[in-house]
C-alpha cells in the first residue's frame, strides 16, 4: 500500500475544490481543503498549470503538508477507462499481454496516449485489468500542475478509480458536493466507475435539483442497478449545513476499519479520492 512509500501527499482537484492529505506510516497526518476559483480547471484540463499549481501549493502550505512525493487525480472527463478480462497469468506475462489488448480496448491511439493499468479484485480463476488512457498532452498539463506546486508526482490516476478504491470493495453512488459542482460516481462490481457532473446553485433548491438530475442520468445509463446501490453523501452534502436530507450512508461508515487510519478530528467527506490514492497498491 502507499504507506510503504514513507510520507506521501495525495492531491485531488476538481473544478472548484482542492483536497489533499499527507499520509505517513498508515495514518493521515495532515490535510487541507481549499476552494478553487473559476477558470483554473476547465472541463478537467488546467489552461494554466502554473496558476493552478500555485493554488495547490497554497493549499498544502495552509495544511502544513510538506512531503514532495505525490499522487494526484486527473478528471474523469479527460480519461477513458476500460475493464479487460484475461486468463490468470504471472505478472510479467500480464505486462506483455497488455501490449496486445490495450489498443483494442481503448479508442485512443497508443502513440498519442498516456496509458496505465491496475488489477481489479475478482472472484474465480481469471484476471480483470483496469486500463486507463488519456491524451498525453493533458497528462503533461496535470504533471505541470504538480511541478509548479513543488511536488514530485509519480502517479496520476482517474478520479473515479480513486473514489472507487476508497469504498474498499463496496458498491455505491457517491454524491459529492463542492462549492458549485455536484458529482455522482457510481461504483459497481465488474464495471468501471461511471461519473456524471453538474453545476448547481448555492441554494437548497439548486442542490436538490442537481441530485435529482444526476440520479436520473444514472437510471438512464444503468436502469437495473440503482436500487441495489446505497447513496453515499460526500463533500458539503455530508454536512447538515447543505440543507439537503437524502437517505445515505456516511463517509466514515464506508471508511470504517480501512487504512489509512484517520484521527478523530479529520473530516473525511471532502477527501474520498485522496484517500483512495493513498490506498493504491505499490506496483
Amino acid at each position: 500500500m502507499a504507506w510503504g512509500w514513507g510520507r506521501l501527499t495525495c492531491v485531488d482537484i476538481i473544478e472548484d475544490r482542492i483536497a489533499a492529505i499527507e499520509v505517513e506510516r498508515g495514518w493521515v497526518r495532515r490535510w487541507a481543503v481549499r476552494a478553487l476559483r473559476p477558470g483554473l480547471l476547465v472541463n478537467g484540463t488546467p489552461p494554466d498549470p502554473r496558476a493552478l499549481g500555485s493554488e495547490v501549493r497554497t493549499a498544502l502550505d495552509e495544511g502544513g503538508i510538506s512531503s514532495r512525493r505525490a499522487f494526484m487525480t486527473i478528471s474523469d472527463r479527460s480519461v477513458v477507462v476500460r475493464y479487460v478480462d484475461l486468463p490468470r497469468m504471472r505478472r510479467g506475462d500480464l505486462r506483455r499481454a497488455l501490449g496486445f489488448v490495450v489498443e483494442r480496448a481503448l479508442p485512443l491511439p497508443a502513440a498519442g496516449a498516456a496509458i496505465d493499468w491496475d488489477l481489479v479484485p475478482t472472484e474465480g480463476g481469471g484476471v480483470t485489468v483496469c486500463v486507463a488512457a488519456a491524451w498525453r498532452d493533458v497528462v503533461d498539463q496535470v504533471a505541470g500542475v504538480a511541478t509548479a506546486a513543488g511536488l514530485k508526482c509519480s502517479v496520476i490516476e482517474p478520479r473515479g478509480l480513486a473514489v472507487a478504491r476508497a469504498l474498499n470493495g463496496r458498491g455505491g453512488l457517491v454524491l459529492d458536493l463542492a462549492s458549485t459542482t455536484l458529482s455522482l460516481t457510481a461504483v459497481r462490481k465488474g464495471f468501471p466507475p461511471l461519473v456524471e457532473v453538474v453545476s448547481v446553485g448555492g441554494d437548497e433548491g439548486g442542490v436538490a435539483a442537481g441530485v435529482a438530475q444526476l440520479l436520473e442520468r444514472f437510471r438512464q445509463r444503468a436502469p437495473s442497478a440503482e436500487s441495489a446501490l446505497p447513496l453515499i453523501a460526500a463533500g458539503h452534502l455530508a454536512s447538515e449545513a447543505a440543507g439537503i436530507r437524502i437517505p445515505s450512508v456516511g463517509v466514515n461508515e464506508v471508511l470504517n476499519g480501512a487504512r489509512p487510519h484517520r484521527p478523530p478530528r479529520f473530516w473525511a467527506a471532502h477527501h474520498l479520492a485522496a484517500i483512495g490514492l493513498a490506498m493504491r497498491e505499490q506496483r
